[in-house]
């Protein structure tokens, strides 16, 4: 698997890449690229000529954190997955459309004048949030400083047992939870700075022992006029809220299908989404699912539950199939896309199917490309030791426990492989040396076909054979 030619080298600047993982071409031709490590996309035109870059903080919208998964529009409008638990729909220019799903922590409002249930991102350190969650009487801190609402010292007068409202800004958000945490506080909910979705907070402080979630700065100052104010901070029960968006499929009704890899271990909380993968696909525990957003009622459902790090989605041409990657165990599904609430863990039901099983690799993402054919990425061959796990749980529990320089990691290896609806494989093309390692995706125009990488520092690209059928 040679390419032609590659745009870009490792680096931030226009034009640079720190992994390319996602890539769509608008309808005007445009390639726009997803550059995971340098939180942000780039357009480019179809010779490589840079011609934007947007981070997405357009109309007070905050940054993206992990862009992963790309998916273009007949529109033009540009969805991007955000592996720390958001989707986003952006114009190809970069400006702010909307949020797909919900976030995954709520704060209920029990008493006082707002009450309700006010959406919160969670934190990459500390607990997460239950499903019962945390209650008690809601105070703003008072630190004693010139920024007294800021908590970055010590808090003066917090009546423990309560849960502390606090502001972002001055401090790392580690400091304000230990400060309320020393406090006595439940719980510590911060209120974003900045108009917007509010953002999952990261940091590392191993001694926190209380949850901390976000909510954004409008609904801050609806809680900071409503005091006092009884509240429970807890887990959101939606099917929509999300906590690894991997992949995502847009009918041209604008029904919009997303694949949630995993709901036990999220990228924020794991280190990353290589690390989380690893992690879901050692145990086993197969909590990955399929949501549809803008189902019949204009809510969000639960297509299907019970995969092993549900990753790549697609479309079939008349709509009425999902063909979903299942990263952990070797397959490709194909899912009716009428189904809803299918339990999937004990096998095919409800009318799904598996479709391609026993893969040589680790299925990625899905695409559509030209003439009836998917595309689908193996991001890593098969690992003889974790398949020889599969029926030792003992051995992969023991395997987590190890650092991560001796998990059971696949070597370098390029392969991407096209299939049809009904199965049969018409292209498979592999590179042994790892090149242009961790394939994830092929992006197929009339005479190009782009790789997307997890792990390369360029956008590869090659002229589409001929010979393709």
């Amino acid at each position: 698997m040679g390419f032609i030619t590659e745009w870009g080298a490792v680096g931030s600047a226009d034009g640079e890449f720190q992994t390319p993982f996602g890539v769509g071409v608008g309808p005007d031709g445009s390639v726009v690229v997803a550059d995971q490590g340098n939180q942000r996309v780039q357009v480019f035109d179809r010779d490589g000529v840079h011609w934007s870059t947007w981070d997405g903080t357009s109309a007070g919208a905050d940054g993206l954190t992990k862009p992963n998964g790309l998916e273009i529009d007949a529109r033009g409008v540009v969805y991007v997955t955000d592996e720390f638990g958001l989707v986003r729909a952006f114009d190809i220019e970069g400006g702010y459309r909307t949020r797909i799903g919900d976030l995954p922590n709520v704060m209920q409002v029990t008493s006082g004048p707002a009450t309700g249930l006010y959406p919160a991102t969670s934190a990459n350190f500390g607990p997460r949030t239950t499903a019962a969650g945390v209650s008690g009487s809601l105070s703003l801190v008072n630190d004693g400083t010139a920024n007294p609402t800021l908590g970055c010292s010590a808090l003066i007068g917090f009546p423990a047992g309560s849960v502390a409202l606090v502001h972002s800004g001055g401090c790392a958000v580690t400091t304000k939870t230990v400060n309320a945490q020393a406090a006595g506080a439940s719980a510590v909910v911060v209120i974003h700075a900045s108009p917007g979705d509010p953002i999952t907070m990261e940091g590392t402080q191993p001694g926190i022992t209380i949850s901390t979630v976000m909510v954004t700065q409008a609904t801050g100052a609806v809680l900071s006029a409503s005091l006092p104010a009884t509240v429970t901070v807890r887990q959101n029960p939606s099917a929509a809220a999300l906590i690894k968006p991997s992949d995502l499929a847009v009918s041209p009704d604008g029904t919009i299908y997303i694949t949630d890899a995993s709901t036990r271990f999220g990228p924020a909380r794991w280190g990353g989404t290589f690390e989380a993968s690893v992690l879901d696909i050692l145990e086993q525990s197969a909590t990955g699912r399929v949501l549809v957003y803008g189902d019949a009622d204009g809510r969000t459902a639960l297509v299907a539950k019970g995969l092993s790090f549900a990753n790549g989605i697609a479309l079939s041409a008349d709509e009425q199939t999902l063909f979903v990657a299942e990263t952990g165990r070797y397959r490709i599904w194909a899912i009716p896309a009428s189904a809803r609430g299918l339990d999937l863990s004990g096998g095919p039901t409800g009318g799904a199917r598996i479709l391609l099983d026993n893969l040589p690799g680790y299925p990625d993402n899905l695409m559509r490309g030209d003439a009836g054919r998917l595309w689908v990425g193996l991001v890593k061959p098969r690992n003889p030791v974790i398949d020889n796990m599969a029926a030792k749980p003992w051995l992969r529990e023991m395997t987590l426990r190890l650092p991560r320089s001796l998990w059971p990691v696949p070597k370098a290896y390029g392969h991407v492989a096209a299939f049809t609806e009904d199965g049969r494989i018409v292209a498979d093309w592999q590179d042994p040396s790892g090149q242009y390692p961790d394939t994830t995706a092929v992006t197929e125009t009339a005479d190009r076909v782009y790789i997307q990488s997890l792990h390369a520092h360029s956008l590869g690209w090659m002229p589409r054979p001929s010979t393709l059928p």
